[in-house]
């Protein structure tokens, strides 16, 4: 099977990492939890509220769209949209464009109050 389409690095899937890898989702967890529901302070979730509304249409686009809408971001914006930080900072800056662009679209639909579900 590709590495793209299942990108799972089985090498390092021993029983020590699995332990790890789940006491640092707990802890994740409970930190926050205690930051959203236990002390209130919801404001900063916001974003991911939204993505996890529509978290199948991100997938989707983030699968079938992005050369398409970084294409169009750069045809619309100019050539040097993506190298406005430097060569270096090219891909980092293109991918959070597209993010960006794609969050845009489920914050819509979620104000719309239009959800993606199977």
């Amino acid at each position: 099977m590709n590495s793209w389409v299942c990108p799972l690095v089985k090498r390092i899937w021993t029983p020590s990492w699995t332990l790890y890898s789940s006491g640092l989702t707990l802890l994740m967890l409970a930190l926050f939890y205690g930051i959203i529901d236990v002390a209130g302070c919801r404001w900063w979730a916001y974003p991911f509220v939204v993505a996890g509304m529509n978290s199948i249409a991100l997938y989707v686009m983030s699968q079938l769209l992005r050369n398409w809408t970084a294409d169009s971001l750069q045809r619309h914006f100019g050539a040097d949209l993506f190298k406005l930080l430097g060569e270096n900072y090219e891909p980092i800056l293109k991918a959070n464009l597209v993010l960006l662009t794609f969050w845009l679209f489920v914050w819509w639909l979620y104000r719309q109050k239009i959800f993606v579900r199977i």
